[in-house]
């Protein structure tokens, strides 16, 4: 009796495993899932093909096999519980103002995803303050047409511009302002970025300094992921409380830029800047560098 009743047990256990082993994966096999759309409880293997991301999504690993391709959508987020692998010559790429949010501040990434961000529009000797959503990102590789003395940082203690050698490797977390290619004339163009790496997860520290009206200093800090980075949350757990856009809606004059291209953004509104443009919401993009007013000297911890 005792074996058989072991036996029923094992038996059932048996089946219970192959039953949540056969519902906790889906594979895309070049045309569709065969096992129904992922979930936050199933594992998205993609085998073969390209496999695109249309609407928001959630999922609880990604594999992406040798020779496959994830693509995510404009403006679709792409939620992974755990962990992303991509594999041999698989793609992950990830369009214009796409997120891919991560819960697991754990979980470790393999292999690169590629992330296209399309800066507004510029003309020649406008800047985009620019973050990098991966690791390892090289700033003349992300603009290899900018010149090369043309690739600034800030440091908040001088209160003053840092010039940046084009070959440096961008700090995660870190703002960096970067010239418009050169080439680009008095009609505007779009910069199209391309960001290549292993995609950032879990939390990054930045040193910042508290602000003195006297000197009027910021520290030019960036959202270090490949996803939207809610502000009220980092105002509410930083001493961070004022974010400042750079527009550049009016073009250099005299060698001087005018403040007057900040728009504005507090824990509970946003103002666009006095020369116009967009009201900044609550949510920042993927890739934005920012300046930041900062209460105390200390540091500022970005999670996601």
């Amino acid at each position: 009796m005792k074996k058989n009743y072991a036996t029923k047990i094992l038996t059932a256990l048996t089946f219970l495993f192959f039953q949540l082993g056969f519902s906790q994966t889906t594979t895309w096999t070049g045309a569709s899932w065969d096992n129904g759309v992922p979930t936050i409880t199933v594992d998205a293997i993609i085998s073969s093909g390209t496999c695109p991301i249309l609407v928001d999504t959630e999922v609880k690993s990604i594999i992406i096999q040798d020779g496959a391709v994830l693509s995510v959508d404009e403006s679709i987020t792409l939620t992974i519980q755990d962990n992303i692998q991509v594999l041999g010559s698989g793609q992950f790429i990830v369009n214009n103002n796409a997120s891919i949010l991560q819960n697991n501040a754990s979980a470790v990434n393999v292999g690169n995803i590629t992330y296209r961000r399309n800066a507004t529009p510029m003309i020649q000797y406008d800047y985009t303050y620019w973050s990098s959503p991966v690791a390892g990102q090289v700033l003349n590789v992300f603009s290899p047409l900018t010149l090369s003395d043309k690739f600034f940082s800030f440091n908040t203690v001088t209160n003053s511009w840092v010039l940046e050698s084009p070959t440096n490797t961008m700090q995660i977390g870190k703002g960096y302002a970067v010239r418009a290619p050169q080439g680009y004339g008095a009609t505007a163009q779009v910069f199209n970025g391309i960001f290549e790496g292993v995609p950032n997860n879990g939390d990054y520290t930045q040193n910042v300094v508290a602000y003195d009206p006297v000197l009027g200093n910021y520290n030019l800090l960036g959202n270090p992921y490949p996803s939207a980075l809610d502000t009220r949350d980092l105002i509410d757990n930083s001493s961070i409380n004022t974010l400042y856009y750079w527009t550049h809606n009016t073009a250099i004059a005299s060698n001087v830029f005018t403040a007057n291209d900040y728009a504005v953004r507090t824990r509970t509104a946003g103002t666009a800047a006095s020369s116009g443009g967009v009201v900044p919401n609550r949510y920042m993009a993927s890739g934005q560098g920012f300046f930041a007013r900062s209460s105390s000297t200390g540091t500022v911890t970005f999670t996601n």
